[in-house]
């Protein structure tokens, strides 16, 4: 039984992860209700997978933007459930606009899965995990590394099971992180990063 604590664009996971027998998403948080406000790669890339996940090729199409909030994600995750099962309607997914909501009251969720804005994965990776409760989450670990070592710290404390999923291995990091711990510049002190983002909507 999982709980999917998200930001718009994760939604795209959602049809193929609710095809696994091990997971049963039974809850979906965000602040925002319903919006067509989200960001994604295309246009209409989103809302075209989610209709035909959902055999509902027109879902929404009269709609400009793209879907995103805790209403689509219960529609969503509902429908394709009623669609795999064989019934009209499935209701089995609760709403909340607090993840400390979510926790508190589905006692029986054993895992989360996190893909917030970045600055809240920590915090909700911690609490889930004082709770007993598997984590699955997107990259960072967090914004600070002072935060990124505590989820670390509280996973190996906790003992629940995590995945972390990165954008990749890291491998073109690995000289740095080498020429680094060889002492080639000194002591690092600070580091600048530059970066495109944001760069919604690519489309």
């Amino acid at each position: 039984r999982t709980a999917d604590l998200y930001d718009g664009p994760y939604l795209r996971e959602l049809p193929d992860l609710q095809g696994l027998p091990e997971i049963q998403f039974v809850a979906a948080c965000d602040p925002v209700k319903d919006s067509q406000d989200y960001v994604d790669w295309s246009r209409d890339g989103l809302r075209s997978l989610l209709a035909n996940a959902m055999g509902r090729p027109d879902w929404r199409r009269n709609r400009s933007g793209i879907p995103g909030g805790r209403e689509v994600a219960k529609e969503v995750i509902e429908t394709i459930y009623a669609k795999q099962r064989d019934k009209k309607e499935f209701k089995g997914c609760a709403t909340y606009t607090d993840f400390r909501e979510l926790l508190e009251k589905e006692e029986d969720v054993n895992a989360v899965w996190i893909m917030t804005p970045d600055h809240l994965h920590a915090t909700v990776a911690i609490a889930a995990m004082k709770q007993g409760k598997h984590v699955r989450l997107h990259k960072p670990l967090a914004n600070r590394l002072r935060e990124s070592r505590l989820v670390i710290e509280t996973a190996r404390q906790t003992k629940v099971a995590t995945h972390f999923q990165p954008a990749s291995d890291g491998a073109s990091l690995r000289p740095i992180k080498s020429w680094i711990d060889q002492g080639a510049i000194g002591t690092l002190r600070e580091i600048h990063n530059w970066s495109n983002r944001p760069v919604w909507p690519q489309y």
